[in-house]
């Protein structure tokens, strides 16, 4: 065990005190009357509360202001941390009370019980005797009541048990209970008794057994009976309890969905006073209405684009020229580009044919001179040379004709076809155009209409929820959006109000048969802690119950009647068979109670015998070598008294009692002695040990031993509390090099 934290709220001399220790060696330094003996007792307080009524340390103890002791102790036991809380209060007889908490949950353990027992496993009059050194009490063990503590704790493992007395006393119970030779005692006129009743008991039946056995089923399930329907009745009260408390949470719920109800319909009147412009109240229709005629008038909008668009790109890929168009347009009145371009060929195909003709007539009319003879020659010649003439005049004619179409045109006869054809192309072109811009016209006012009549009907649609109108399709989508969003919202708060009617009136028509202020005056339980699982429970409960009596009652009915007729015929032998089991279990725990007696005799003759043996040799062996350390050696060997008063021997053996020793030497003697008993007591988890002046009478060198001793027992786990006004303790760890934390008290106390 390990000391970690004190915490004096009201103690003695000393409040609001808060002190942290350490492992090792704790050393408080302060000067008389500040409260250095007051700590040490306040750490007796917290183990073992406050001494005995009439102590001189029980007056210290209780705070002349308040009249109280109290504080808190934490510590460190097995590997876990705990906080002792400790007070007690001088009112009449007084009341003190202790609670243990374990730190690492808070769950409060070790009730009843007082935590020096439990963390230290010995009680007040051991822990003052060896691990406690107050002022003046150095150089004894607590007189002859501590000393015989100690060694019957050692002997006994009990500290109030006198081992001469229990062994007389035991021997005596052993003889009342049985002589040596058996014939006599206790355990023998118990056995005879037994066998005269086992006698009488060969004489029953099987029968007289079984009303036995039905006689205790019987009692037992009237029992079982009884306590069932206790349970049913409060199970019964308890669910009419919980069906009360039910019906008042309706009652409140009901009022609370009235409530709601309210504002569900206030919020309703005012999402419409703030959402709707107009009386008209909109619909999930209007909503679709407005989605689709703005989705309608969009497109509208973009065929009248695209139509738009289509005119301006008939104009921009109309390639024609306008003058050879209207020249295209009047061959046309003429018959056409290819009338006139045959009137052309043939002109030009009839002039080279004449030519040839009259170049051939001329010819022969040349070989008719040349050839023939006479009038012959002459008629032919003629002849032939006004058929040249006349050919020739034709072919002239014919050439006019080609020139006279040329010059109309305004190009040369050899431009003229080709010219022609290019008006006719374009003619062609213009008339093509003319087609394409009246469809693209036509489309564009089409489009127009439509786009005009669904603006117009889209402001008559915005016009039943909104003052002021503006036909576009973000306006409809805008407005399409937030009816939809007013709607969502309405929608929700009318099935919400709905709802809330319906509960409304379920409730009221159920709770109508109840008084909501006789329920609430009749109810004796707290309604917060009835859950849903506490009711289903209490309901299961109740079921339980009611079967559980029903199929007593049949198993009693059956019970009776079976013993009913079965003493009608047999004889009861109960009496003689309770006196027998009476006298076997007197036998059998007189038997164990003789064991355990001969026993205790044989363990407390091993005890002594180790006691003188091994134990108080194995303390003055360990004290001994402490002091031999101590003295440097002037005293090599320690020698215990029956009641623990020590002697020492010196090198040459020359034995020096107690009483002749001088005050620091005696000191020293009974601080190496209760070192030695806490580590045969505690063994190697040694408890924390306080010295209040323990060092005053010893010199300088000796306490440097002391201190070097107790140092080198801190590095093994000891932990020290040493109280002093002196600072040579300080100063003498700081010599060899002692880890020492120093706790310093000014002022706050009587010491």
């Amino acid at each position: 065990m390990k000391l970690l934290e004190l915490y004096i709220r009201e103690f003695g001399a000393l409040k609001e005190k808060k002190i942290t220790l350490c492992e090792g060696i704790n050393l408080f330094e302060g000067e008389n009357e500040t409260g250095k003996s007051t700590v040490m007792l306040f750490i007796q307080f917290m183990l073992y509360g406050l001494p005995r009524r009439g102590h001189p340390a029980r007056e210290k103890a209780i705070s002349r202001s308040g009249h109280v002791a109290a504080g808190s102790m934490r510590l460190s036991f097995e590997g876990e941390d705990y906080r002792i809380e400790r007070s007690y209060v001088e009112t009449g007889r007084g009341s003190e009370k202790l609670t243990v908490y374990r730190l690492r949950d808070g769950e409060k353990v070790f009730a009843g019980e007082e935590p020096g027992q439990v963390f230290l496993k010995v009680p007040r009059e051991i822990f003052e005797n060896s691990c406690s050194i107050g002022q003046t009490q150095c150089a004894g063990l607590g007189g002859e009541k501590g000393a015989a503590a100690i060694r019957n704790l050692l002997s006994s493992a009990d500290e109030t048990v006198d081992m001469k007395k229990v062994t007389k006393k035991l021997e005596d119970i052993r003889v009342r209970y049985c002589h040596k030779t058996g014939k006599g005692g206790r355990l023998y006129e118990m056995n005879e008794e037994i066998n005269s009743c086992r006698l009488r008991l060969e004489k029953a039946t099987e029968n007289h057994l079984r009303i036995a056995e039905l006689a205790e089923k019987i009692s037992g399930n009237t029992l079982r009976m009884e306590q069932t329907e206790r349970e049913l009745k409060d199970a019964e009260l308890l669910v009419n309890e919980m069906n009360r408390v039910e019906v008042l949470r309706r009652f409140d719920a009901m009022r609370t969905n009235e409530k709601e109800l309210l504002a569900a319909q206030e919020k309703r009147k005012t999402l419409w006073a703030e959402q709707l412009e107009t009386e008209y109240r909109p619909t999930e229709v209007d909503v679709a209405n407005l989605n689709a005629l703005s989705d309608s008038l969009g497109r509208a909008e973009r065929e009248l684009a695209d139509a738009e668009r289509q005119m301006a790109l008939v104009l921009e890929n109309a390639r024609y020229e306008e003058a050879e168009a209207t020249v295209g347009e009047s061959l046309g009145q003429l018959g056409g580009v290819q009338t006139v371009t045959k009137q052309l060929t043939r002109s030009r195909r009839g002039r080279a044919i004449l030519g040839v003709a009259a170049i051939l007539f001329g010819l022969g009319a040349v070989a008719a001179v040349l050839l023939l003879e006479g009038m012959m020659r002459f008629w032919v010649g003629i002849g032939m040379l006004s058929l040249a003439t006349v050919t020739l005049a034709v072919s002239v004619a014919l050439g006019a004709t080609g020139k006279t179409l040329a010059a109309r045109y305004g190009k040369t006869p050899a431009e003229l076809s080709a010219y022609l054809l290019a008006c006719e192309a374009a003619y062609s072109a213009k008339r093509e155009t003319a087609v394409l811009m009246a469809a693209a016209t036509a489309k564009r006012d089409t489009a127009k209409g439509h786009e005009i009549h669904l603006r117009q009907k889209l402001a008559s649609a915005l016009g039943k929820t909104k003052r002021t109108v503006s036909p576009t399709v973000a306006e409809a989508k805008n407005e399409a959006k937030r009816l939809g969003e007013f709607l969502v919202a309405d929608r929700t708060i009318l099935q919400r109000i709905e709802t809330l009617s319906r509960l409304v009136d379920n409730d009221q028509q159920i709770l109508s048969v109840h008084r909501e202020e006789e329920l609430r005056q009749s109810i004796t339980v707290n309604p917060g802690e009835i859950t849903e699982e506490t009711m289903a429970k209490a309901v299961r409960v109740k079921a339980l119950c009611a079967d559980k009596l029903r199929m007593l009652r049949q198993n009693d009915k059956q019970l009776r009647e079976e013993w009913i007729n079965r003493k009608a015929s047999s004889e009861d032998p109960l009496a003689i068979a309770d006196r027998q089991e009476y006298l076997r279990e007197e036998l059998r725990v007189c038997e164990e109670y003789y064991e355990a007696v001969q026993t205790a005799i044989e363990g407390l003759q091993a005890a002594s015998d180790a006691m003188s043996g091994n134990i108080t040799p194995a303390i003055c062996r360990t004290a001994g070598k402490m002091m031999d350390y101590i003295s440097d050696g002037r005293y090599a060997e320690m020698k215990m008294g029956n009641a623990m008063t020590v002697s020492l021997s010196d090198v040459q053996e020359r034995i020096t009692s107690g009483e002749m020793l001088s005050g620091g030497t005696k000191d020293a003697a009974y601080i190496t002695l209760r070192l030695a008993l806490m580590m045969q007591i505690f063994g190697g988890e040694l408890p924390p040990l306080m010295m209040d002046e323990a060092l005053c009478q010893v010199d300088d060198r000796r306490v440097e031993r002391i201190l070097s001793l107790l140092g080198k027992l801190a590095r093994e786990g000891l932990q020290c509390l040493i109280f002093t006004c002196h600072r040579r303790e300080a100063e003498a760890c700081l010599t060899l090099g002692i880890p020492v934390t120093r706790i310093s008290l000014k002022n706050v106390g009587n010491d």
